[in-house]
């Protein structure tokens, strides 16, 4: 399993665009081959930064959501909305369990 998390700001002034942009985007990214779990996560305490938390069963799966077309619309539209580099990262996981 793959778990992919990216991290940006956005301007301020965009942040209703974006959501709007991001509701899109969602539903057709849960329902790809693969996606175990797709969630936009905005920080309660800094309503401008905002996470993608993602859950893929393998880095194929991933590569194949990076080629959707509605994927690359939102990556280029979002671009000019958001401040600075975002920061994204995966993690390779062999084991999960649930902590009681």
């Amino acid at each position: 399993m793959l778990i992919l998390i990216a991290k940006f700001k956005l301007n301020p002034e965009y942040i209703e665009e974006f959501i709007n942009m991001s509701e899109g985007m969602l539903e057709p990214s849960r329902s790809e081959d693969g996606c175990i779990h797709y969630e936009l996560l905005q920080n309660p305490y800094n309503p401008a930064l905002f996470t993608f938390y993602e859950k893929w069963e393998s880095q194929e799966d991933l590569d194949e959501h990076f080629q959707k077309h509605y994927f690359g619309e939102f990556v280029n539209n979002i671009a000019e909305l958001i401040e600075g580099e975002g920061e994204v990262t995966t993690f390779e996981v062999t084991n999960e369990q649930v902590i009681k």
